[in-house]
């Protein structure tokens, strides 16, 4: 059932960002009621509070990438004062860490934040590095490695090259993430306290025309499972699918979805549930035998394969917005008869079953 309308009226009471997070018992999230654009809310499982009103008036301070660092809540959120910076609530008081750009200009970029080695990581910014990897102490800002040194000029203006790290991951006692450097790219790299190292999934470089590129892997959804590191990733040889990383194998592909070069299988939503990888994926474009269009695939950590075609056929049911927990995992789905709807899969189902938590014939 419907907890709470909290913008009243057929507005949307929750923003896009997807970061919620429980905290000293209470789940937090940006939400919006209308009167005061999107900002921080909680939910203590009887009522909804909002928090504070960091870009105040009807305007949106869109906090997001919330994490728990020293028993404190850290989160981005913009004004027109400060730009988009690191914020900390204490669970009284909602504070600016710093004005690490002075002005309106941002100091903090996007793609997440961890904590590693008792320090919060992120993408922070500079007019002198751009966007790179930066870490808090719980007193100061530093920059942690310049991973895509120097600059380039448009026109007549000249600005920093930037390495833009993202998808911030604990593995291997090491923080993982997706970056990019003049060297080899747009790949997987790795930090570990004291050096930035690089992972070139998709080597060499591709010549069009006068100039040269470097290929990308580009990994994206980078998830723990097990003793690998998994996410997606583009090749030459493969185009986007899944692979897998650890010190020992170094990165390979784990499952060829769509075979060929030409139709990727797209993994997305990688989620670790019941022991198994759970995403979406496809089998390459509706031409391929078998194709079942975008559906819900597993990965056990030996063998893979379509869980289920919730809309049969060559058509998509585009599974997205994976939540786990210990003994379900729920989803969104659409089919041609009940259009886009809530999903669970129940934990220990041999060949997973799945079952809508609605009957509605309009998208619920």
């Amino acid at each position: 059932q419907r907890i709470s309308d909290i913008k009243s009226g057929s507005g949307s009471g929750i923003s896009w960002t997807d970061h919620w997070l429980v905290w000293n018992n209470k789940l937090y999230f940006a939400g919006n009621d209308g009167s005061t654009g999107d900002e921080l809310y909680s939910y203590d499982g009887s009522s909804f509070t909002r928090i504070t009103d960091i870009y105040s008036g009807s305007n949106s301070s869109s906090p997001n990438y919330l994490t728990i660092y020293n028993d404190k809540l850290y989160f981005s959120a913009y004004n027109s004062t400060y730009g988009t910076e690191l914020y900390v609530y204490d669970g009284s008081t909602v504070s600016l860490v710093q004005d690490y750009v002075s002005g309106s200009q941002s100091g903090f970029g996007w793609g997440g934040m961890a904590v590693y080695n008792n320090k919060l990581y992120y993408q922070g910014y500079s007019s002198v590095t751009g966007n790179e990897l930066y870490s808090y102490d719980g007193a100061d800002i530093s920059l942690v490695k310049d991973i895509n040194s120097g600059s380039y000029t448009s026109g007549s203006n000249t600005y920093p090259n930037s390495g833009s790290p993202r998808e911030f991951t604990i593995f291997d006692s090491k923080l993982f993430f997706s970056a990019t450097d003049e060297t080899i790219g747009s790949e997987l790299f790795y930090y570990d306290g004291t050096n930035v190292t690089g992972v070139d999934i998709y080597t060499g470089s591709t010549t069009s025309g006068d100039n040269t590129y470097l290929n990308n892997g580009s990994p994206y959804g980078i998830t723990v499972f097990r003793d690998t590191l998994y996410f997606e990733a583009n090749s030459s040889a493969y185009d986007w699918e899944l692979f897998g990383y650890d010190a020992t194998k170094g990165a390979r592909l784990i499952k060829d979805l769509a075979p060929g070069s030409a139709n990727g299988g797209h993994p997305h939503n990688i989620t670790v549930f019941d022991n198994k990888l759970y995403f979406n994926g496809g089998e390459g474009y509706s031409n391929v035998t078998g194709s079942a269009g975008t559906e819900l695939w597993y990965f056990d950590g030996n063998n893979g394969g379509r869980a289920a075609d919730i809309y049969s056929g060559s058509s998509s049911s585009s599974p997205y917005e994976f939540f786990a927990t210990a003994d379900k995992m729920y989803f969104r789905a659409q089919e041609s008869s009940t259009g886009t709807e809530p999903y669970i899969l129940t934990s220990l189902d041999p060949f997973p079953s799945i079952a809508s938590v609605t009957s509605t014939t309009s998208n619920g």
